[in-house]
């Protein structure tokens, strides 16, 4: 009976372990009694408390690898936001936004008059396939610009304002713009195109050439541009090039000659015709169809140009080259004459200047004591 007892007591002394809380019902209880946690419940040993998103951190220690200094790693709410254990959602300070804070709100949502836009986006949005150069790799309207691929690429944004709209939130609404009335001895801006055609005894050698100019573009047949003879009533090649840049919505008038042509023999029966042009822009659209991302004040940079080509077969080439960005005619809200209202759009004309864009003198009496005559 002793025994027995002993036995019963020794038995009831046994403590079976067991995991934590069973897990909390997310997760199985594993070897040595350790939980093994589903997915997103893996902070708590018992498997009771969620993990939250993970996204590119904003700041975060530095360390070598691969001989390379290595920021930016993920880390939970991108180490800018505070995790909610209960529901594994971040909860982000402003401007911070998305399920890991790892994107950036624009500004005011860019007022209705944009879109907010990552930088890869808006890389990608405004970059052409130029040539044969891998970095042009976009297919979007717009200027050679590079695809951004850096850290913040999918991070920091930008409002692209519609047409006529600028500013940091698109707020900005643009006035008339002009050149100055009373400044002499100016010129306008130009630039060379170089376009090479490539012509085949084998191949119909089809090649369409596209011409970029401030997010717009146009695309026309370089072959029929860089035609030698043209049989009437066809237009000659220096008119269906002008046409086809003054189709451009923000160039209003250019002149166009032909500075230079020739041909290249590639192999038997396969050549390429050479032509350069010179464009002058002599007017620019009196309301500006521009935006925050691509603006001038008379000398567009080389940056807003470009053009790309496809071709079935060798020869075929096309190049942009500012020429003359220097002294020439303003292109500036209201004319340098008035003061823009942003609220409106609308030019308040200084006395003796009136016109949407204050460029008409509206007064005989100028005097150099109150005019500026120079060129700057």
């Amino acid at each position: 009976m002793i025994v027995r007892l002993l036995l019963l007591l020794a038995t009831c002394g046994i403590s079976w372990a067991a995991c934590p809380n069973f897990c909390s019902g997310h997760g199985d209880c594993g070897k040595h009694n350790v939980c093994k946690c589903d997915a997103d419940w893996n902070v708590a040993p018992d498997c009771s408390l969620r993990s939250c998103p993970s996204g590119t951190s904003w700041a975060s220690n530095t360390y070598m690898a691969s001989n390379k200094v290595v920021a930016h790693t993920a880390f939970e709410c991108s180490n800018v936001g505070t995790c909610n254990r209960k529901t594994g959602t971040c909860t982000c300070p402003a401007p911070f936004t998305g399920s890991a804070c790892q994107r950036l709100q624009c500004p005011n949502d860019c007022s209705e008059h944009g879109f907010c836009a990552t930088l890869r986006q808006a890389s990608e949005f405004y970059t052409y396939a130029g040539g044969s150069d891998p970095d042009f790799a976009g297919t979007g309207p717009g200027s050679a610009l590079y695809i951004y691929d850096n850290w913040d690429a999918d991070s920091s944004t930008t409002c692209i304002c519609d047409w006529g709209f600028t500013g940091a939130d698109c707020s900005m609404k643009m006035c008339p713009k002009g050149d100055d009335p009373v400044t002499t001895a100016q010129d306008p801006p130009t630039f060379t195109v170089d376009i090479q055609s490539r012509t085949s005894t084998t191949s119909s050698g089809i090649m369409d050439l596209v011409f970029y100019f401030g997010g717009e573009s146009v695309t026309l047949d370089s072959r029929a541009i860089t035609a030698q003879t043209t049989t009437p009533p066809q237009p000659t090649p220096l008119q269906l090039l002008k046409d086809a840049i003054k189709s451009l919505s923000n160039i209003e008038d250019v002149t166009v000659t032909t500075s230079s042509s020739g041909s290249i023999t590639f192999s038997p029966g396969v050549t390429a015709t050479q032509t350069s042009y010179e464009v002058a822009i002599t007017a620019w659209p009196t309301l500006p169809h521009q935006n925050n991302v691509f603006w001038h004040d008379g000398s567009p940079p080389l940056a807003h140009f470009g053009c790309s080509t496809s071709s079935t077969g060798p020869g075929a080439s096309c190049s942009v080259q500012v020429t003359q960005i220097a002294s020439v005619k303003e292109y500036q809200y209201c004319s340098r004459r008035g003061s823009c209202d942003f609220s409106t759009g609308q030019c308040e004309c200084y006395s003796g200047f009136t016109g949407p864009n204050c460029a008409v003198l509206d007064s005989l009496v100028v005097t150099s004591s109150n005019i500026d005559v120079t060129s700057q």
